[in-house]
């Protein structure tokens, strides 16, 4: 725990947050996770079946799980099966959050006491510079430039589906990974390298690239995993995700840049060094200008009002066993 000032107000290790609530046990985090795929695979369900009934067709499931050569997220079924269907993953695992009652669900995104959208939005301001530096870069020095058709490929309502939903898909995967999982292995090792590590290959393994980009993924999710522990909560990881994402499917919807699971070794060294500068710029700003202060104690009221109601379940069956026996009836 790491105190703030003298304003009371804490932070707490992000990696290992979950050991600070007072009905923490080891094994709570696998039935929430248990409860979230069970969710998630129903709310999947109906959302193809909703988009089933409104299109009259099943045919644009064909290229779901091929890869991101295939993939149709600019029309609105498209976008509503490839980015809903991730973006699920949210309600699906708060729920699961509620059942379980083992922390609230905002201990998942932050252990500062609250999302600070002050500072998600600054560091989404330091992902589209410092992504603005690099397509500089490749134009100016190695004379790269983005390989489209110019083919638009987005219909108005698939545009507006994915401005909608890349937030949200990009959200559902940091909770999964560098808040759900990341948190758990950490906490049951009480080594945020663990979960850090262990977090970044689930990553790397959940995205349909080659060698190389699967690579990418890995150390993004290890950047993306450090900076999260480092500033106590998801919103850098978070800024940085939709940023990324957002480029790739506006430029590949308007055909400005193929979107490809094909990536090049190239592309893996300046993305590479363009991860580790978002990173090192989110670090050293927000510390300057504390962008990552704590808001509150993230786990105080959840802890008072569990041991409030484990002390009134104890008075109770004190008073009960406490009560003298009713006297025998007369006959």
């Amino acid at each position: 725990m790491i105190e703030a000032g003298k304003s009371g107000k804490v932070a707490y290790d992000f990696a290992t947050f979950p050991r600070e609530f007072v009905s923490y046990k080891w094994y709570k985090p696998l039935l929430v996770a248990l409860l979230a795929v069970v969710f998630m695979v129903a709310f999947t369900l109906v959302l193809v079946l909703v988009v089933a009934i409104a299109t009259g067709s099943f045919s644009y499931l064909d290229g779901i799980g091929s890869g991101y050569d295939d993939m149709d997220a600019y029309t609105a079924s498209g976008a509503a099966i490839e980015l809903g269907s991730l973006a699920i993953l949210i309600p699906a695992l708060a729920l699961a959050a509620l059942i379980v009652r083992d922390r609230p669900f905002s201990s998942y995104v932050t252990s500062r006491g609250g999302w600070k959208w002050c500072a998600f939005l600054k560091c989404a301001l330091v992902a589209a510079a410092v992504m603005a530096v690099q397509y500089i870069v490749e134009v100016a020095v190695f004379q790269s430039m983005p390989e489209g058709d110019g083919v638009v490929r987005f219909t108005a309502e698939g545009l507006v589906l994915c401005i909608v939903l890349v937030p949200l898909q990009c959200l559902a995967e940091e909770l999964v990974f560098r808040g759900f999982i990341l948190q758990a292995l950490s906490s049951w090792t009480r080594l945020p390298v663990v979960g850090i590590v262990v977090a970044a290959i689930a990553f790397a393994a959940g995205h349909s690239y080659n060698d190389i980009g699967v690579v990418l993924i890995f150390v993004n999710g290890l950047v993306w995993g450090f900076v999260a522990w480092r500033t106590s909560g998801l919103e850098a990881s978070s800024a940085i995700h939709i940023v990324n994402n957002y480029i790739a499917f506006l430029t590949a919807g308007f055909g400005i840049e193929a979107q490809t699971s094909q990536v090049p070794v190239e592309a893996l060294v300046i993305e590479s060094v363009v991860t580790v500068a978002y990173a090192a710029a989110v670090l050293l700003l927000g510390r300057r200008f504390g962008w990552f202060s704590p808001t509150g104690d993230g786990a105080a009221a959840f802890n008072e009002n569990k041991r409030a109601k484990q002390a009134r379940k104890q008075a109770g069956k004190q008073a009960g066993r406490l009560q003298p026996p009713e006297p025998p009836a007369i006959a």
